[in-house]
């Protein structure tokens, strides 16, 4: 069974090209498809006017402009790359993603500091050390959410290990995103932040918890993490391991939508603690 799926995975994996792309969310793998595990996330519910992007060889990303953040971001770690040496780390200012339409997009006084956030990139520009592309464009805005500051600490302890995850096994598959916990979010910042007018328009949305879902290909193994938006001690990452399944049906999202429905069961309870060893990064 497990060999099974790992030929069907890999199918998945490498079968599939990865072009630049905006719109809709490939049903399949599609552009950019050799980023994801088993398809794109599907989301179990409409979104009006979302839209897909593929930043090809980096990360994907499917974008909701009503609460002005990505939904979720798809990145494919391999140890090789990781592994690189930081040799572009010049500054480089956050800035509108030109696939989003600037009117549907967060700005950057969105998150001025009076709000108490800081800018969270999902897809992590320490992902892309040997790729002065992938930093760069870690830094569009439709690839920010809003962090509280006490998130910040245990949140870069989990990416770091994430890292050191993809050095011990590798490759790694990864899914991360915000979540609204009950479809409300913490608050809403920036412009217009403190009138309830227009729907919130121009606002932006602050997630109520963060997840990151991580999958080993050649292992078929995968482990979730659910993190509040809120003063978080770093030591406490491994208590904030959580089922797959219950983090699908909380954010309400299938995270394996193009995998049989026997082979994504075993991929979300293949669970080894022996792959998943935690480091507190300090």
């Amino acid at each position: 069974m497990k060999k099974h799926l790992f030929i069907c995975l890999a199918a998945v994996f490498f079968l599939v090209g990865c072009q630049k792309q905006e719109g809709k969310v490939p049903l399949k793998g599609g552009n950019c498809g050799d980023l994801v595990a088993g398809g794109f996330p599907k989301n179990n519910f409409e979104i009006r006017d979302s839209r897909f992007i593929c930043h090809k060889n980096n990360y994907a990303l499917n974008y909701n402009p009503t609460t002005r953040t990505p939904m979720w971001v798809v990145e494919r770690l391999k140890k090789e790359n990781v592994e690189k040496e930081l040799s572009h780390l010049h500054r480089v200012e956050f800035r509108q993603d030109p696939l989003i339409l600037k009117a549907r997009s967060s700005k950057l006084e969105d998150f001025d500091i009076k709000y108490g956030y800081l800018m969270l990139p999902l897809a992590s520009p320490f992902n892309f050390p040997g790729s002065h592309s992938g930093f760069s464009k870690s830094h569009y805005l439709s690839n920010v959410v809003a962090q509280s500051p006490g998130q910040r600490a245990v949140w870069i302890n989990l990416e770091k290990n994430v890292r050191n995850w993809a050095v011990m096994h590798g490759e790694l598959f990864v899914i991360t995103g915000p979540l609204f916990f009950k479809n409300e979010p913490k608050e809403w910042i920036g412009a217009g932040a403190g009138s309830r007018t227009n729907n919130n328009k121009e606002k932006v949305a602050v997630p109520t918890h963060m997840y990151k879902v991580i999958i080993i290909p050649s292992k078929v193994s995968a482990i979730a993490f659910l993190i509040p938006n809120k003063n978080v001690n770093p030591s406490d990452l491994y208590k904030k391991v959580v089922s797959i399944e219950s983090l699908e049906k909380e954010a309400n999202i299938n995270f394996f939508p193009t995998l049989e429905p026997s082979q994504a069961e075993q991929l979300r309870k293949t669970f080894d603690p022996n792959l998943w060893t935690m480091h507190n990064f300090q």
